[in-house]
């Protein structure tokens, strides 16, 4: 299915104005936001609506493969489609290491990167514990904070940075040698 079917399938069936194409070469991306959206409350609708996002910016990167947005885009739609997936994590930070690298300016990148890896050392503590033993990987913790501590460098004023950077340190700082 191509993401104008996906789109017009949700916009007839779960109208929602979220689902709205644009123009990538105007640096204005496919809209895709899954915050507080009742229309894609379906396990289906938001798996399709998420495979189109991710069809439609690896066909954007085919395109132009200089361009920071679609590499954002699709590590949202990745961590969207399976957030609970630590491969698919690894490839969120991926393209989330090449849309900083672009654009070094792009704040957002940093936070979502961030709370990537906090992710992937969740479950990869899951993987190294016995059940029911809380540990986290504190490599990927680590990750998280440098993440963070290197968009406060660039904006040292960025709130979310610093109030994200406070909740690491303060859920894993007492129980880990961060």
């Amino acid at each position: 299915m191509t993401l104008e079917g996906i789109i017009d399938f949700l916009e007839t069936k779960y109208r929602s104005p979220l689902v709205a194409t644009t123009d990538m070469s105007m640096d204005k991306p496919l809209s895709f936001n899954l915050d507080n959206t009742p229309d894609l409350s379906l396990p289906i609708a938001k798996d399709s609506y998420c495979i189109g996002a991710i069809n439609y910016y690896q066909s954007e990167l085919e395109k132009n493969s200089t361009n920071y947005l679609p590499y954002f885009e699709l590590a949202k739609a990745y961590d969207a489609y399976r957030p609970y997936d630590p491969p698919i994590h690894d490839k969120v930070i991926a393209y989330l290491a090449t849309c900083i690298k672009l654009n070094p300016a792009f704040e957002v990148a940093y936070v979502l990167k961030a709370k990537t890896h906090e992710k992937n050392g969740k479950w990869k503590g899951i993987m190294m514990s016995e059940p029911h033993v809380d540990i986290v990987d504190t490599d990927e913790i680590k990750e998280a904070i440098k993440c963070l501590n290197d968009l406060l460098l660039l904006n040292p004023a960025n709130r979310e940075a610093q109030e994200y950077l406070a909740e690491l340190k303060d859920r894993y700082g007492k129980n880990y040698k961060l």
